[in-house]
């Protein structure tokens, strides 16, 4: 049967001192111990304390980007995209297709330019010549309104964040 002595029982007492509050939290005292076993008779013996630094908590800050913060998407009914479809009365506002171009190809709103949001994100950053050569059609000016559309609303939300990051409005 294992008795503890004197040594153990300090170290043991020691440790409990440091980690009850009465030191800084950071700093933890070991000793190592080793068990000698010589017939009949145990004994403990024990180095000198090794002394362990942790690195003390901090406290971090939250940092919140523009896009999460600024106001929610505008959601818009069939009867608003369907006037906003006619390019002729609203001159200043754009329908941006932000789905893949495959997408794009099964079915779209008349008048809907595709930018796609997954494949191309950064494309409103790019030069207008670089934009046209990619696209295949001229970059909207930053002036106009652009109203953005996908299949479930989640493209849409980023590509507005997003174009507001390139100084476009939505």
């Amino acid at each position: 049967m294992f008795r503890p002595g004197p040594a153990f029982r300090q170290s043991a007492q020691g440790l409990k001192r440091l980690t009850s509050g009465s030191l800084s939290p950071s700093l933890v005292v070991f000793r190592q111990a080793s068990v000698l076993s010589t017939g009949r008779w145990s004994s403990i013996r024990t180095s000198r304390p090794t002394v362990v630094a942790t690195a003390a908590p901090t406290r971090s800050q939250r940092f919140y980007s523009p896009l999460c913060i600024d106001k929610p998407a505008k959601v818009y009914e069939f009867a608003d995209v369907k006037k906003l479809s006619d390019a002729k009365e609203h001159p200043g506002v754009i329908l941006v297709d932000v789905r893949e171009p495959h997408e794009y190809k099964e079915g779209h709103i008349p008048s809907a330019i595709n930018i796609p949001y997954n494949s191309s994100p950064g494309a409103l950053g790019l030069e207008p010549e670089d934009f046209e050569e990619t696209f295949g059609f001229s970059k909207p000016s930053p002036e106009s309104k652009l109203v953005f559309y996908c299949l479930g609303g989640v493209r849409s939300s980023a590509s507005e964040g997003l174009a507001a990051t390139y100084g476009y409005q939505w």
